[in-house]
C-alpha cells in the first residue's frame, strides 16, 4: 500500500527516509536519504555522541529535514519524513519526549517554518527501498568516530542511572 502511494506523489514531493541504530558496542548513529519521484538524490549519515537508539531515530530525521529544506527549490514542495520508529514518530508529530526533547523541539520550529511537512510512520523491514537505504547508512555510521566533545543524552544518562 505504501510504495502505490509513493507512486502516486505528485514527483516534486521530497521524501524522507531516516533511521536510527545503537550497534552491540553502543555506537548511536543515523542514516538518511531523501527521494523525489521514486529516485534517491541525496544521502546522510553520522554518529552521535553517548546516546539511545531514541535519540539517533530523532536526529536522522531532523539530519534529514534540514538536508531537504537546503535542496533548491524544496521551499515550494511537500516533504514526508518516513521512519519506521513508532515512539519517534509519534513523537515528532506531537508531544516530545523529554529525554531528547530538544531535538524533537528543533524538527518541530524547523516543519512548522516550511509548513508542508509530514511526519509518517513506515513499517520497517517491509521491502520499503528507501527505509532499507536509510537503515544500511545508519548501521554503517556506528563505525564512524564520536564527534569530539559530544554530550551524553537525557536518555542515555537516565538508563545508565537506572
Amino acid at each position: 500500500a505504501f510504495l502505490h502511494w509513493v507512486e502516486r506523489l505528485d514527483p516534486l514531493t521530497l521524501v524522507v527516509y531516516s533511521d536510527g541504530s545503537l550497534s552491540s558496542e553502543g555506537a548511536a548513529s543515523y542514516g538518511f536519504t531523501i527521494h523525489q519521484n521514486n529516485v534517491p538524490i541525496f544521502d546522510g549519515s553520522g554518529r552521535l555522541g553517548p546516546a539511545e537508539v531514541f535519540d539517533a531515530e530523532a536526529t536522522g530525521a531532523l539530519e534529514g529535514l534540514k538536508a531537504a529544506l537546503n535542496l533548491q527549490g524544496s521551499a515550494a514542495q511537500t516533504i514526508f519524513i518516513c521512519l519506521d520508529n513508532l515512539a519517534a514518530a509519534t513523537c515528532l508529530r506531537g508531544t516530545p519526549s523529554d529525554s531528547s526533547q530538544d531535538v524533537f523541539l528543533e524538527f518541530q520550529a524547523l516543519a512548522a517554518s516550511h509548513g508542508a511537512t509530514q511526519v509518517l510512520w513506515v513499517p520497517g523491514h517491509s521491502s520499503i527501498p528507501g527505509n532499507e537505504q536509510a537503515d544500511k547508512l545508519a548501521k554503517a555510521a556506528s563505525s564512524l568516530l564520536e564527534p569530539e566533545g559530544a554530550q551524553p543524552t537525557l536518555a542515555y544518562l537516565r538508563r545508565i542511572a537506572r
